[in-house]
């Protein structure tokens, strides 16, 4: 079974390399969208030239096909309003047991074990998104504090519980 922290480092380190910034495990601010909650992230690359490109780990099939709940951030990606492109991260066992949304990419992995550093990240299919523009610098600061405060919070109540 795989260990989603674990594939979401791996594809931090795998990523970070040819991107400028990464961050992982957290939201998007509530008025960063029109929606009255913050929609959460797993990973979140933005580029040289402030483009964001969203990861989404799923581990099985079950876990992706739960993933059509969230109907709102996949009808603000196709709309152009979400300011990101998006991809699933999959196992590769599961690649042809899913049904892929047309404007969603697809990365596979393999992983040699949970315990060492190499897996292998296949893109099967780029993502598309009618949304054309940069995330501000504000905003990313912002999005950046939110993820830090988060991370904060599950690291302190981590150490409460254990």
């Amino acid at each position: 079974m795989y260990k989603r922290h674990i594939i979401i480092s791996k594809l931090y380190t795998h990523l970070s390399g040819f991107q400028q910034i990464c961050a992982y495990n957290g939201f998007y601010p509530p008025d960063y969208l029109p929606t009255p909650v913050g929609i959460e992230f797993d990973l979140i690359v933005v580029t040289r030239a402030y483009y964001v490109q969203e990861y989404e780990v799923k581990l099985s099939l079950s876990d992706f096909r739960a993933d059509k709940k969230k109907i709102e951030k996949h009808e603000f990606i196709k709309a152009g309003i979400y300011p990101a492109v998006f991809s699933y991260v999959i196992p590769i066992e599961i690649q042809d047991k899913i049904e892929l949304p047309e404007h969603c990419g697809l990365i596979t992995f393999c992983p040699h074990s949970d315990y060492d550093n190499y897996t292998t990240f296949s893109v099967v299919k780029k993502p598309y998104s009618k949304s054309k523009k940069s995330i501000d610098k504000d905003d990313l600061i912002r999005i950046l504090k939110n993820q830090s405060i988060r991370g904060f919070r599950s690291l302190k109540k981590g150490q409460k519980d254990g």
